[in-house]
């Protein structure tokens, strides 16, 4: 191969320099390959890359030793040297190797490629002659091309597709903390979250132990008294920070067909703070709760009350009526057994009227306090009708009945006059008799303030006129705070 010799010096130095450069791209290349599963025969297009490598390496040489010598030398270190034609051989395997993957990958393309490489061996350069230089021309410019289109496409296709470096980038930028340990507490894989919380818990990451790791983890646990607010966890929960809390959990994982021990730190400190705000909100709803059984104690003890003050005033009502026509019967001289007989009937029914609601017909309720007054000669005159609100009517006759008991008991009355009167913007009740008229200021026991408040709880007024004759007025707004 002394013919290399004669290539010009110019030319020998561009394609030193070139086959340099394409040896670092190709190098590149082959490392980004390494990281990369995806094709079928993975190991055997590795080795090819290798030899192509192998094969700029020794075009670069050659280059070289052209330029310094007769190009025959290979390596010289004083008394060694070591003859450079033996190893462009190994050209001819690569361009084999690559045969056999042009057949069983279907990449005719490839065979150019194949020619070139095998077209460097030393019986072809010898063919070539003095034209050995365009060979080496032809070879660089080729491999130029090839190794540029190669890196663009490795590059795009490393921002866009997933490779070991890529996972091991991702991993690092989660979030959440994640080691990797094989069987013997070996740290295999960390990432800078993981790393970043076991030095907030005072940690050294330096030749940590995944076993001793996990069991120290558990007795910081223990040694924190305000974790989760009494939540169970299914891992081991610890502040890294006042603002921040994790949750390690354990779990065997298969990496590289090999048992390994992993470590994630999840951040919970969302969920700490809701647990925290649900705890709080608990508390507020007991307080709450038990001020709303007070509450409906009370309200029980008022409806309680309430009931016992319907009761007392049921009862004054009906039995006050049924003794005021009982004593009115006793005192006359003349009593007929007969109205003996219906008085007997009203005392009997006491019992049944008590357990008994208001009657909802209140005209037949009127009716029966009149027919009841008749026994003992006492005459009812009615001017007008009750009205036809069923709960105004209710609280007229319950205040006709007060004041009819009260005008037989206390002022010896034979007459009672009942006049209802409605206007445009209020119902009117006057109750009057013909009784005796009080020597002295009337004393307010149960009937007054009973009727009274029978008035009020339908807006109305309630007055007392103690001249002649007697009057009680009951005065009920037409817009007042009635329900039919």
């Amino acid at each position: 191969m002394e013919h290399l010799f004669l290539i010009k010096e110019p030319i020998l130095i561009v394609l030193t320099a070139i086959f340099f450069l394409l040896s670092i791209g190709q190098t590149i290349h082959t490392l980004m390959q390494s990281t990369q599963k995806e094709s079928r025969l993975f190991a055997a297009l590795l080795l090819y890359e290798v030899l192509i490598l192998v094969h700029l390496l020794l075009g670069c040489n050659t280059a070289a030793s052209a330029l310094q010598n007769n190009g025959e030398i290979f390596f010289r270190l004083k008394s060694i040297t070591i003859a450079l034609e033996p190893y462009l051989w190994i050209n001819l395997f690569t361009a084999l190797w690559g045969l056999m993957l042009t057949i069983k990958l279907k990449r005719p393309h490839m065979i150019f490629e194949l020619i070139v490489i095998a077209a460097c061996t030393p019986a072809c350069i010898d063919l070539l002659d003095g034209f050995s230089w365009l060979l080496l021309s032809v070879d660089a410019g080729f491999f130029l091309t090839r190794i540029t289109s190669t890196l663009i496409f490795d590059f795009r296709h490393q921002t866009s597709s997933i490779s070991r470096l890529s996972l091991i980038e991702t991993v690092n930028k989660l979030p959440e903390g994640f080691l990797c340990a094989n069987k013997r507490g070996n740290v295999l894989i960390m990432n800078d979250a993981m790393r970043n919380c076991l030095v907030s818990l005072g940690f050294t990451t330096d030749h940590i132990k995944a076993h001793s790791l996990w069991s120290e983890l558990k007795t910081k646990e223990q040694a924190e008294t305000n974790l989760v607010n009494g939540v169970p966890s299914e891992g081991i929960r610890l502040p890294i920070s006042p603002f921040e809390t994790r949750l390690f959990i354990q779990s065997d994982i298969t990496l590289h067909r090999q048992n390994c021990e992993c470590i994630i730190a999840l951040d919970v400190t969302e969920e700490e703070q809701l647990n925290t705000d649900i705890e709080r909100t608990n508390r507020l709803l007991a307080a709450a709760n038990k001020e709303l059984e007070h509450s409906i104690h009370q309200l029980q003890i008022v409806a309680e009350n309430e009931a016992l003050l319907t009761m007392k005033a049921r009862v004054h009502d009906i039995i006050g009526q049924r003794l005021s026509i009982l004593h009115r019967y006793l005192e006359d001289e003349n009593p007929d057994s007969d109205t003996l007989e219906e008085i007997i009937q009203l005392l009997n029914h006491v019992i049944d009227d008590l357990n008994h609601e208001d009657n909802p017909e209140k005209q037949a309720e009127l009716d029966s306090i009149i027919d009841a007054f008749h026994l003992i000669d006492v005459t009812i005159d009615i001017s007008g009708a009750l009205p036809e609100n069923s709960e105004l009517a209710g609280v007229y006759v319950r205040i006709i009945r007060e004041a009819i008991t009260n005008a037989v008991k206390h002022a010896q009355a034979s007459v009672v006059s009942l006049v209802f009167d409605e206007q445009a913007d209020r119902h009117v009740l006057t109750v009057s008799n013909n009784g005796l008229i009080p020597k002295h200021t009337i004393q307010e026991g149960t009937g007054f303030p009973s009727m009274r408040k029978a008035a009020q709880s339908v807006g109305g007024s309630f007055t007392v006129s103690s001249n002649a004759p007697f009057t009680i007025k009951v005065v009920v707004p037409s817009k007042g705070d009635i329900h039919d």
